[in-house]
């Protein structure tokens, strides 16, 4: 029990991070795959179930925490799982790209129009080199190769 205490004492925000995933894990079980931490805080964890309103505000103060002390892997993780929590409240808090951005602590560049263009035209040109013709011959490849009907089940008991 000491070497646990040492630990937290050693880690403080760390061992918040996995204490906050272990008791969001119930309801987010994409939080951990895994876990070979103290069995003691997995114990814990189960003794009271959580709820995620209860859990979004330790979250996000965890994140502040830890951007404060200049630790980023626990801010960005702690921010992670806040905003998983805020969508499993409400599916509907952010649009795809924003949802990306805080779950993957990245940010959306567009890509270049000319690149998106150059690969419009080299996709349309392989297209046309399947033998496909037409004003849209990547739609004209793509719904020749459609399954319908029948054939759906067929391909997918091959499958």
């Amino acid at each position: 029990m000491a070497t646990r205490a040492a630990d937290i004492e050693r880690d403080p925000l760390g061992a918040e991070l996995v204490k906050l995933s272990l008791a969001a894990w119930p309801q987010l079980p994409n939080l951990v795959s895994d876990y070979l931490g103290p069995h003691e805080w997995l114990y814990e964890s189960r003794q009271h179930e959580a709820k995620l309103e209860d859990l979004l505000p330790r979250a996000k103060a965890l994140a502040a925490q830890a951007e404060t002390a200049g630790e980023e892997y626990v801010a960005v993780q702690a921010l992670a799982i806040a905003t998983q929590i805020e969508v499993e409240i409400n599916p509907a808090a952010y649009g795809y790209v924003e949802l990306v951005e805080r779950v993957l602590a990245c940010r959306y560049e567009p890509p270049d129009q000319g690149e998106l263009d150059e690969l419009e035209r080299e996709v349309t040109a392989l297209a046309l080199h399947l033998g496909t013709r037409g004003s849209d011959p990547v739609r004209a490849f793509e719904s020749s190769a459609l399954i319908r009907g029948e054939e759906k089940w067929d391909a997918a008991l091959d499958a």
